[in-house]
């Protein structure tokens, strides 16, 4: 099983908090492309926002948030 050495886990590091903190794509246009990443943050909020206005976390609280996603986007 191969590990990941320090370089590797820095990037991801590094990609991660791009991610959240939503900079622009210029450094990591190997990556990801520009849309893909609007998707997952939009998908990843929206998602965020439904689970946090209903009462009950259940799946479909999950599928109602992809469902306004894919409208959206």
């Amino acid at each position: 099983m191969d590990r990941m050495d320090w370089s590797d886990r820095c990037e991801f590091v590094n990609f991660t908090i791009w991610l959240i903190e939503s900079r622009p794509i210029a450094d990591y246009d190997s990556v990801v492309s520009v849309r893909s990443v609007r998707y997952v943050q939009s998908v990843f909020w929206l998602s965020i926002l439904v689970l946090a206005f209903t009462s009950v976390f259940s799946v479909s609280s999950v599928f109602i948030a992809f469902a306004f996603a894919f409208a959206v986007a």
